[in-house]
């Protein structure tokens, strides 16, 4: 940016006071302010190629004032814009008439071929008509108009460096620049549709909106890319595309217009203005950036072991974990940005519920795409699979003895085994509560703000599952009984033991209780690439060690959408009974519109053969990195895997058990569809409503009830199904 350096220099007369003296006055004026600008620190308004410093000096009734204009101008940007400029004022004033596009669509081009960029630059406009009056001036009609064309003292702004821009200049709107980026999970050119609640998720991010300066951003992005690369590294100032909105974080989309073409991501707590912003959130914001750090260590075989475990990768050829590489965090909210945030590289792939759903009835978001065979279809399917289990098996390495907030050593970037900390939870309960108007009389305009509580370390499975039951005792009778049926359901879960400690290897060996995984692995976290392979996993916010029926060999949490029909949209409409792999949008079964808005649903017996393959994919994969191990510790490894139960076919109660314990409003759901899964045809039926009346009062259950319940429970968590009772 040109600096106006301003130095008004109040001084008597000079001792002459005479006319003779101003005659000679501009140039010891000069002289002297040469001596003055020497003072000042210069280096960051040097420009690559022209500089100039425009100096003017005055005397007015016996007071002296020097103003200097200090600046610079990039020559080989001005040479590589003087060719479309010239075009663009050709095009402008001597307009030729040729064949209307076909629909109407004409793509205007809004920027010139600038630094050897082509289509990168372009600002595509659909227009309905194009008519040529005199003069060969053309007059769009349609919905968008077509913005004016950049003038040449636009495009020599334009090539002024970013800091030699005027204050009148804004590069985020300047017509020359490419269009910001909509999307950050999508890398496609296909245009992008406003997502649906646009103006509820403005509305719920209002206060967090109102704190972010795009400007202060795009300087903050430009000065960390600079002590990146270091501070001879010219780039523009980036551009800022348009927020993204997450389920708790809004996202900003930053491109770098340099060599590299480097894309960011700049993540943003919506619970991050000041008064709502506390310790315990900074912690779990600087612990997601530890995280993904340690992540991208996994693949060079650092540490004692080479980063091998139990389902762990071991192998320097795998390269790095697919998670977002961290550039810069800042948990605090007294910074540029005035909140705390999180920048991580951008990921280039497709969402996979675009991928997942491709080629079936519903396409993604409840859009028709052309079908492919059943056959294409699970082969495209099980080739993410494979990729997912896979990556997820490498976080084998990162077991650990108490579950809770993973407690990283940066020197080795390893997680600590022995160590926890309280783990940043998401409390459903209190947002209910606040909903009910039972938490204090908070207004109506932060009902979706999310609210977060610490839940502390444990060391044994099965109270790191209740531990969001005990922070909210039941006050019913019928509360009590869903708290106690819940809790005798968890109890039936088999966790893996440690095993060789029955032969004196000591308390310590064997398979940890604890691992870290992904706090919420959805369809929306997983970008992959066209061929299917994993490309990157993102949405780490959260992320703790957990018991290992949870952790990292557990089925994918879409997988086991049928067993919580709270949020399970699908129903038996004639569109999916015509197609046995179809799914179908949740909006389109009569009577549960709107319960999981567009989001389209595979049916229930596909899930079930989704969920038979993932475990078959897990089972190889281990036994290979079980086969290839070697000596006695590879003997010691063959020993786990034979004797430790099948965690990934118990995930399925283990998830939706989970899920049951963190979110109230599908507590009851999930409760009957487990009692249903587990009650056979020629038996007595295991009905909820019983357990819940009995439990509730205080009273013991029928025994021979609950042994059945326990052989039926485990006979589910083994087989994925029950013999003799309802299939879905």
């Amino acid at each position: 940016m040109p600096s106006l350096i301003p130095g008004i220099i109040s001084s008597p007369s000079s001792e002459g006071g005479g006319r003779g003296d101003d005659r000679r006055y501009v140039a010891r004026a000069r002289r002297d302010r040469r001596l003055e600008l020497a003072a000042w620190d210069l280096r960051g308004l040097r420009t690559p190629d022209l500089s100039f410093v425009l100096g003017l000096s005055w005397r007015v009734r016996g007071c002296t004032s020097d103003v200097d204009l200090v600046g610079g101008l990039d020559v080989r940007r001005v040479a590589w814009l003087l060719p479309g400029v010239v075009w663009r004022w050709l095009r402008k004033h001597f307009e030729f008439t040729g064949e209307e596009e076909k629909n109407g669509v004409v793509d205007e081009e809004g920027r010139g071929d600038r630094d050897g960029e082509g289509k990168g630059g372009q600002n595509k406009n659909v227009a309905g008509k194009r008519n040529v009056k005199g003069g060969g001036k053309g007059e769009w009609k349609g919905e968008k108009q077509v913005e004016n064309l950049p003038s040449l003292h636009d495009d020599l702004v334009g090539a002024l460096p970013p800091h030699s821009c005027p204050p009148w200049f804004t590069t985020f709107g300047h017509p020359t620049l490419p269009q910001p980026v909509q999307q950050p999970n999508n890398s496609s050119d296909r245009k992008q549709e406003p997502p649906p609640h646009a103006h509820n998720h403005q509305r719920d991010f209002s206060a967090i909106l109102a704190q972010i300066d795009t400007g202060a951003l795009a300087s903050l992005a430009l000065k960390t890319l600079k002590q990146r690369r270091g501070p001879s590294y010219y780039a523009p100032l980036p551009r800022v595309g348009e927020p993204v909105f997450g389920s708790a974080h809004v996202l900003y989309p930053v491109s770098f217009d340099d060599r590299r073409q480097t894309r960011w991501v700049v993540k943003v707590p919506v619970t991050g203005t000041p008064d709502v912003w506390d310790e315990l959130a900074a912690d779990a914001l600087r612990g997601e950036a530890l995280v993904l750090g340690m992540l991208g260590t996994l693949g060079r075989g650092n540490g004692g072991e080479n980063g091998r475990g139990p389902g762990g990768s071991g192998r320097g050829e795998e390269g790095r974990f697919p998670a977002p590489e961290p550039i810069r965090v800042d948990p605090g909210v007294h910074n540029a940005l005035h909140a705390p945030y999180l920048i991580m590289e951008f990921v280039e792939g497709i969402r996979r519920d675009a991928y997942w759903f491709a080629g079936t009835d519903a396409g993604a978001h409840g859009k028709t795409h052309a079908s492919y065979s059943e056959d294409r279809v699970k082969l495209r399917r099980r080739r993410v699979l494979h990729s997912l289990a896979r990556t997820m098996l490498r976080l084998g390495a990162c077991g650990t003895e108490q579950g809770g907030g993973p407690v990283i050593d940066e020197a080795a970037w390893r997680v600590l085994p022995g160590a926890a900390a309280p783990a940043h939870h998401l409390d459903v309960g209190a947002m209910v509560g606040r909903w009910l108007d039972r938490s204090g009389g908070r207004g109506a305009e932060d009902e979706h703000t999310p609210v977060y509580a610490a839940v502390w370390p444990h060391d044994d499975p099965r109270e790191a599952y209740a531990a969001p039951l005990d922070r909210y005792p039941p006050t019913t009778e019928a509360a009590r009984g869903v708290d106690a049926l819940l809790r005798l359901l968890i109890g039936m879960l088999r966790e893996p033991g440690r095993a060789g400690a029955a032969e004196g290897a000591g308390g310590r060996a064997g398979t940890p209780p604890f691992v870290l995984a992904h706090p919420d692995l959805q369809l929306r976290h997983v970008i992959v690439s066209e061929d299917g392979e994993v490309a990157g996993i993102v949405g780490w916010d959260g992320v703790r060690a957990v018991p290992r029926s949870v952790g990292n060999e557990a089925l994918p949490r879409w997988l086991v959408r049928d067993f919580n029909p709270f949020v399970y949209g699908w129903r038996p409409t004639a569109a999916a009974a015509g197609l046995g792999l179809g799914p179908v949008a949740a909006s389109d079964a009569p009577g549960e519109g709107g319960r999981s808005g567009s989001y389209p649903e595979d049916p229930p017996w596909v899930l079930a053969e989704l969920r038979d393959a993932y475990v078959d994919i897990v089972g190889r994969l281990k036994r290979d990195k079980a086969a290839s191990a070697t000596g006695v510790r590879g003997a010691a490894t063959r020993a786990v895997y034979q004797r430790d139960i099948d965690v990934t076919r118990q995930s399925l109660l283990a998830l939706s058990l989970d899920e049951a314990v963190r979110d109230p409003r599908c507590r009851g759901a999930v409760l009957r569809r487990v009692l249903e899964k587990c009650s056979a045809r020629f038996e007595e039926p295991l009905e909820y409503e019983y357990f819940v009346d009995v439990l509730g009062c205080g009273h013991r259950p029928d025994r021979c009830k609950v042994r059945r319940l326990a052989r039926n429970f485990a006979e589910l968590a083994e087989r994925g199904f029950v013999r003799g009772a309802v299939a879905w």
